[in-house]
């Protein structure tokens, strides 16, 4: 029996954490089963999906990354630095609408986050 490498599709990091549970009980039935080309693919397939996490980070992480943006614009505000308090302000507004679509896709797959 041959082993074939399972395609995943991630649209969020809710998805993503629902695929890395999956594929890991997974590989771990395989492994059970004796089925070790399947559990070597899954591997491959875990491995990959850990490297997503940067692209697809939660929204705990969203908002601490938000929490020390606001600090930063702050900082800047107070040293009279407009120019760079606006690119910053600029990166806390799409760090805002990435934390929508989050909550938005968290919905949409029945997910519940704070």
């Amino acid at each position: 029996r041959l082993a074939r490498r399972p395609e995943v599709q991630i649209s969020s990091a809710e998805v993503l954490k629902a695929e890395l549970a999956k594929r890991n009980a997974q590989k771990e039935k395989a492994i059970l089963t004796k089925n070790y080309l399947r559990a070597q693919d899954l591997s491959y397939t875990l491995d990959e999906l850990e490297q997503l996490k940067s692209k697809y980070p939660s929204l705990d992480d969203l908002g601490s990354q938000e929490s020390e943006l606001k600090k930063e614009f702050s900082e800047l505000l107070k040293a009279r630095k407009y120019d760079e308090a606006n690119k910053v302000k600029r990166k806390i507004l799409n760090l805002k609408k990435d934390m929508m679509k989050e909550k938005y896709s968290n919905k949409s797959t029945g997910g519940t986050s704070a």
